[in-house]
């Protein structure tokens, strides 16, 4: 990450480039540091912060079977120990990267995790995008590539129960600088794109009802002790990142990705390993700092019932 004329960059490099050909098979990588609580490891999901790779075999210089290390250099920037806020507006000058597989994502997130793990805390995606220049999915006609922006808000009690699909919007606005725009009250949540509304979320008493899980007798509300918003009536703090790749479903293995395909499925035994080995068709997508997330300005507005 760095800034230049202004403006933030988050540009994604390539591991071996650092740390030499081949690195990502047999190298180690330990970015758990040791110095206090400044030069730890950052975020301890998927196994925390070291990584070997399989190695080499000595008789034919062949890298073993196994994962690799995490093949793609990336930065997240966050104010979770710096400005967290509830109830606000929120508006971010910003211009999404081209190139395949690359994720941004500007989002608020839980400071404190009131009412459990992801997504019972709830997540504020202000907007996503997916760099692809061809992405369609079974849906007849829809486009999901280059120029297209979502705005998602993820809440449910457990992963698996997770109501995104309740509280998502998309829309093609095509390249360059936009500002998207969020307005979260005691109320209602209102997403913008270049001052035009995008999604409006306002549950009719609260998010347990939207999420319609009364009809499931096994599952409580984590939100009974909360407001009307809840989850989403706790402090959340700003995060940007540009993420590349994963198996998570983001980019899912049923869609079309132009005339090269996906080289990873989400199922596979190494799914890093069998996106790295596909390099030579994503990475001439990369080209400068189209690939960046570039981040112009970032806005928060105190409203008359923000804390």
């Amino acid at each position: 990450s760095y800034v230049k004329d202004g403006v933030l960059f988050i540009k994604p490099t390539l591991t071996d480039d650092q740390y030499g050909d081949g690195f990502v098979y047999g190298g180690t990588l330990d970015l758990w540091g040791g110095n206090g609580k400044n030069d730890g490891c950052s975020d301890n999901h998927f196994f925390g912060c070291y990584r070997e790779g399989p190695g080499f075999d000595p008789k034919t210089s062949a890298p073993f079977q196994g994962e690799i290390i995490n093949p793609i250099q990336s930065a997240r920037l966050r104010t979770l120990n710096s400005f967290a806020f509830k109830y606000g507006k929120v508006e971010v000058k910003a211009q999404m990267p081209v190139g395949d597989w690359l994720w941004p994502g500007i989002k608020l997130l839980p400071r404190n995790n009131a009412y459990g793990k992801w997504p019972a805390s709830g997540e504020i995606d202000i907007v996503e995008a997916r760099g692809n220049a061809n992405v369609t999915t079974q849906l007849p006609g829809q486009s999901l590539g280059q120029g297209v922006v979502q705005a998602t808000m993820h809440w449910g009690p457990y992963p698996l129960t997770n109501a995104f699909f309740r509280t998502i919007a998309g829309k093609h606005i095509g390249g360059g600088f936009h500002t998207y725009g969020v307005t979260w009250t005691s109320s209602a949540m209102n997403f913008t794109i270049d001052d035009v509304p995008l999604l409006s979320v306002v549950p009719p008493s609260d998010f347990f009802e939207l999420g319609q899980y009364s009809q499931f007798i096994d599952i409580d509300n984590p939100w009974a002790a909360g407001d009307k918003m809840a989850p989403f009536d706790q402090e959340f703090y700003l995060s940007i990142n540009l993420a590349v790749g994963g198996s998570n479903g983001f980019f899912s293995d049923g869609w079309t990705y132009g005339d090269n395909g996906k080289p990873w499925l989400n199922t596979a035994q190494f799914p890093m390993r069998d996106f790295w080995e596909g390099k030579d068709e994503w990475s001439p997508t990369w080209q400068g700092d189209d690939s960046a997330l570039q981040v112009d300005s970032i806005r928060v507005y105190k409203l008359e019932d923000s804390e």
